[in-house]
């Protein structure tokens, strides 16, 4: 039988690889931090491009999208937006960090079921799975508090006969997809050098009404981005972290997991 010479050394370049996509991964997740000062050095526009492009790729319920991104770089704008957050601290970082990016989690997601279907339809999904997804997306948004509680309720008494979906009210469900997207804007910004601060202290009554957000959009988190103010800065002492086994469990809750337990023997 005649081999081909190109397939002998796949199963190592595959594994040299995966070393150095792990490496390259382990290294941006390590070297991310929350800055604490921004240097006056504007960040690029391919830069934010691709920060945008890298954010959009996170995943999502139903590939709903129920995110913004809101860009905050005029002086004027960002004068505004550090009066609304809370703390020195976070005032600093916005005044400062050439850009901040507000995301915006939306409460009604399906406003945009149409967009949705359309998007989904242009990528050859049958038409049989796109009502399906329209129906999935109004169930699981968590749209209409009273509803919702009913879905709760059902899902409750339903739950000992058969398996029932685990439905959370609309800003709830909005978050956790938006903080999804925040996440890779974090390890994306790291990717390329730029220094980042997540932050809570905020006023979003007030970010709302400075920066023209409608009311659908709820605001989870906010983050200042820039370039370090010096080297030292960038290569702060790493905040702590749980051992493993105080987060991590196998099987049952409470059970040290046994690859954990390998470790230490």
């Amino acid at each position: 039988m005649i081999t081909s010479k190109l397939a002998v050394p796949r199963p190592r370049a595959f594994a040299r690889l995966l070393s150095t996509s792990r490496e390259a991964f382990s290294n941006i997740v390590y070297k991310r931090r929350t800055a604490y000062a921004f240097s006056a050095q504007e960040v690029q526009d391919d830069h934010l491009r691709f920060l945008l492009e890298m954010t959009q790729r996170a995943p999502s319920s139903f590939n709903a999208q129920p995110y913004r991104v809101l860009f905050v770089q005029g002086s004027p704008e960002r004068q505004a937006l550090s009066e609304c957050m809370t703390g020195p601290a976070n005032v600093h970082r916005v005044k400062n960090a050439p850009v901040t990016a507000i995301f915006l989690a939306d409460l009604e997601v399906t406003k945009e079921t149409e967009k949705l279907l359309e998007l989904n339809r242009q990528h050859g999904k049958p038409q049989q799975a796109l009502s399906r997804l329209a129906a999935m997306v109004a169930y699981f948004s968590g749209e209409g508090v009273l509803a919702t509680r009913l879905k709760q309720v059902a899902g409750h008494l339903l739950s000992p006969t058969r398996p029932m979906p685990s439905v959370s009210l609309a800003d709830t469900w909005a978050f956790k997809n938006t903080m999804l997207a925040a996440d890779h804007y974090l390890l994306a910004a790291t990717a390329l050098g730029l220094a980042t601060a997540p932050m809570e202290g905020f006023d979003a009554l007030r970010i709302r009404h400075a920066l023209k957000i409608p009311e659908r959009f709820a605001i989870p988190v906010v983050v200042a981005t820039g370039h370090h103010e010096s080297q030292e800065n960038a290569a702060p002492k790493r905040s702590p972290r749980y051992a493993p086994e105080e987060v991590a469990y196998q099987d049952e809750f409470g059970r040290t997991p046994a690859f954990l337990k390998k470790i230490a023997d």
